[in-house]
């Protein structure tokens, strides 16, 4: 179990349909049948082929949807409460965070059927870039125990959807109890592998290969015009921009190498030197 927001194909299109489909329905329906109704509707919606169904009504927050719902709400809620009670809320802008915002649910074993209670919880205070909601737990001489299905919501922001999964699931690995169980892949259908890898520190990985090829180029030349490669010494710019050429396949091996195996840094280093090479070499060809 887990949650995601935004989530990445709720665009303006889809949601002026949940809007005149459905919202607005509702709260007509509320008036057709003299409903005064202060708080929370909650709409359990499923995509259906780019059309928004109703599967479930509320009159609370959802859960874990509540775990990546309210993290991201920057107003007052209190203020929206008193604002709801006395017919106000027109008149307040709910301000939300623009990050991303992810949970994930570490469940007992066995849940949701027969699962055992009393398991020490491990690992809590490590947690520093995620917060940790508590669900089924219990509290006993300064330690946390299981005591239900639902066990902990690990919460954590990003400014990608990429990155803020990568701080649940790294917080995650910290926390231990036995027979823990949760899902491994909350959010990974909205992600673009090539995209998200590229996106954040690029110029770091970019900068780094860049002085790497650049000194490597440096060492050629002065290898070559300290006459140590006699049949090369009279090197020209045609030939410099093919030794560079080189150097784009063990950049490339490992960018596609890293990308396989999720290694994100390494992807972005690797990328960063197939630019790095490719702006010499066009430097060479043109500017020389």
């Amino acid at each position: 179990m887990g949650c995601i927001s935004p989530v990445p194909f709720v665009d303006e299109d889809m949601m002026e349909i949940v809007t005149s489909e459905v919202i607005e329905p509702t709260i007509q329906g509320l008036i057709n049948r003299n409903i005064d109704y202060n708080g929370f509707i909650y709409l359990g919606l499923i995509n259906v082929d780019g059309q928004p169904k109703v599967i479930e009504y509320n009159c609370r927050m959802g859960d874990p949807e509540t775990e990546v719902v309210m993290p991201r709400l920057k107003s007052d809620l209190v203020e929206l409460f008193l604002a709801s009670k006395n017919n106000l809320l027109k008149q307040v802008k709910v301000e939300l965070d623009e990050r991303y915002c992810v949970t994930v649910m570490l469940v007992s074993g066995g849940y949701p059927l027969e699962y055992q209670k009393g398991k020490l919880i491990e690992g809590l205070n490590d947690i520093k870039d995620s917060k940790v909601f508590h669900a089924g737990t219990i509290e006993s001489n300064t330690q946390f125990y299981t005591n239900g299905g639902r066990v902990l919501a690990v919460t954590s922001y990003g400014n990608t959807l990429d990155r803020a999964l990568k701080k649940s699931y790294e917080s995650i690995e910290k926390i231990k109890f036995d027979k823990m169980n949760y899902r491994r892949d909350i959010g990974y259908e909205f992600i673009n592998p090539i995209e998200e890898k590229l996106k954040d520190h690029f110029i770091i990985g970019f900068i780094a290969s860049l002085l790497l090829t650049g000194l490597t180029y440096f060492l050629i030349n002065k290898y070559v015009n300290l006459g140590q490669m006699d049949v090369i010494t009279h090197i020209d710019k045609s030939m410099e921009a093919r030794m560079l050429q080189l150097a784009i396949l063990p950049n490339a091996g490992l960018f596609f190498l890293a990308l396989h195996y999720n290694k994100e840094k390494i992807a972005k280093g690797a990328f960063g030197g197939l630019i790095a090479v490719g702006l010499l070499i066009v430097y060479l060809w043109f500017f020389r």
